[in-house]
C-alpha cells in the first residue's frame, strides 16, 4: 500500500444536522488507514454504537488514493510542442513525491537544455 492510500473513517459530533460546524469540544476524527474497507467498516460500526445516544454524529468510510507525479515528454516535431516525433511520449514515474518527481524531471529538462525540440513536464494525477 502507497503511504496515504487506504480506506479512511472520519466525521464528528456536529452542532447541527448541516454537519458542518462541529460540536463545541469535540474532535474531528481521521482513522486509517485501513488496507481493506472491511476494516474501516468495522471501526464505522463501533463508532456509530458509541454515539449513538448522539443525534448529531455522523461518520463515515472514504476512500483514499494519493496523488501521484509523473515526468511526461521527448522530442517533438517542432516547438508548439503538440506532436511527439516518435510513437509517443515517454514517461517516467509514478512518483509520489513531488520533489523526487522535479528532480527527474530537472535532470531530463537539463540533458536537453541545448535541444529547442525536445521539453519535458510533470503530470499530476490522482
Amino acid at each position: 500500500m502507497v503511504k496515504g492510500e487506504g480506506y479512511y473513517v472520519k466525521g464528528a459530533v456536529y452542532s447541527d444536522s448541516d454537519y458542518r460546524e462541529v460540536k463545541e469540544g469535540q474532535e474531528v476524527w481521521n482513522l486509517g488507514p485501513f488496507q481493506k474497507e472491511s476494516a474501516a467498516s468495522l471501526v464505522w460500526k463501533a463508532l456509530m454504537l458509541d454515539w449513538s445516544g448522539e443525534e448529531y454524529a455522523h461518520f463515515y468510510i472514504s476512500h483514499s488514493q494519493p496523488e501521484s507525479y509523473w515526468v511526461v515528454g521527448g522530442r517533438y516535431k517542432d516547438t508548439a510542442f503538440q506532436e511527439i516525433e516518435g510513437e509517443q511520449e515517454e514517461r517516467y514515474g509514478p512518483y509520489t513525491d513531488y520533489d523526487e518527481a522535479h528532480d527527474v524531471w530537472r535532470s531530463k529538462s537539463l540533458t536537453y537544455v541545448d535541444d529547442c525540440m525536445v521539453r519535458y513536464r510533470l503530470d499530476k494525477t490522482k
